[in-house]
């Protein structure tokens, strides 16, 4: 029986070399944990960065907004019942 191949490296070889993908890539179990855990020290980092500086920062923020928007309100209520006391009929 003969083999469908030519059995030197020819130029159907060449072609067939070129055409095969290399599969995915695996890495020893050592690297792999070696990458994971420098990416939980990354995002530990980034956590505690938000936790100790961006949420009290905008909890401030936050609490400036509603302070400002609660004496807003109350400036409108008091301008409200102003303007319905002049608009009430003097007799």
């Amino acid at each position: 029986m003969t083999s469908a191949r030519p059995a030197s490296g020819g130029p159907a070889a060449g072609a067939a070399a070129r055409e095969v993908r290399p599969g995915p890539i695996v890495l020893p179990r050592a690297r792999a944990l070696e990458l994971v855990r420098a990416e939980l020290v990354a995002t530990t980092a980034r956590q505690r960065a938000l936790e100790r500086r961006w949420v009290p920062l905008l909890s401030d923020a936050l609490g400036r907004l509603e302070t400002a928007l609660d004496e807003q309100e109350r400036e409108d209520a008091v301008r409200s019942r102003w303007l319905q006391g002049r608009a009430e009929p003097r007799a």
